[in-house]
């Protein structure tokens, strides 16, 4: 994809979200300071520009899953209440671009972030993360009908996992309790520019009985070859691809 059709899709969900000024936009992803009606567009926050290449994408795959299972993008909307669950959410650092997309399927969502990782969990209420309405929890996702137990509902409607490293071992999904899960929706990532693990991500799916729906690259990448654009901390979600949408197969 090249740096005009980038733009193009940045410009559209930044519309939709409003994430920073698009002129400002227009000229970061020229790679430049630009002169727009007579003054310089000042450089976008690296962190701004990561939400909303990672909100871009998402709206994306939602359409993608639209087309696929037509319906259900708006029944998920017509519900009172939506619950989401991060599984392995680490640090996450695109929560608050997450719930921005959310929020626009349907204004009540409950986001969870479950990580068996103290330290992460800590780091997790750091920052930006801090007030932005997400409920980050320690424990192993076999458990997450005990994590959310006394929780006034009893389902998940959508379920997400991010670039989880090939190194260890696929999470396993097929331990949760399929009673909360079995009619949810999976999205997520592979790390496709560190590690190149499409592949893993894809058998650890299958092993776990999840049937592959979407699988869409992640333009957004090539920002990251770019040397205006990178920056290690700020833009870890860029390497997201490709991404994929799955469902239990009993679904």
């Amino acid at each position: 994809m090249n740096e005009a059709d980038l733009l193009r899709r940045l410009q559209q969900a930044n519309e939709k979200y409003g994430f920073v000024d698009n002129r400002d936009l227009s000229a970061a992803v020229e790679g430049e300071y630009a002169i727009i009606d007579g003054g310089h567009v000042p450089k976008i926050r690296p962190a701004s520009l990561a939400d909303l290449a990672f909100a871009t994408q998402l709206d994306y795959v939602l359409q993608e899953i639209e087309k696929q299972m037509p319906g259900t993008i708006e029944q998920l909307g017509g519900h009172d209440e939506v619950v989401a669950v991060d599984l392995g959410c680490g640090t996450m650092p695109y929560a608050g671009s997450l719930m921005t997309v959310l929020a626009s399927i349907n204004g009540s969502i409950v986001l969870y972030g479950v990580d068996n990782n103290p330290e992460a969990i800590e780091d997790f209420y750091k920052g930006r993360n801090s007030n932005i309405g997400v409920t980050a929890k320690e424990g192993d996702i076999e458990k997450l009908h005990e994590i959310m137990a006394g929780y006034e509902k009893d389902t998940v409607e959508l379920l997400f996992l991010f670039n989880p490293s090939p190194k260890i071992p696929f999470p396993e999904l097929k331990k949760i309790n399929s009673s909360l899960t079995e009619h949810a929706i999976l999205i997520g990532s592979a790390d496709g520019v560190t590690y190149n693990s499409p592949g893993h991500y894809m058998d650890g799916l299958r092993a776990n009985n999840y049937r592959i729906i979407v699988m869409a690259h992640n333009p957004f990448g090539e920002m990251l070859n770019t040397g205006y654009w990178w920056s290690p901390k700020s833009f870890t979600t860029l390497n997201f691809s490709p991404w994929f949408v799955a469902v239990p197969e009993a679904a």
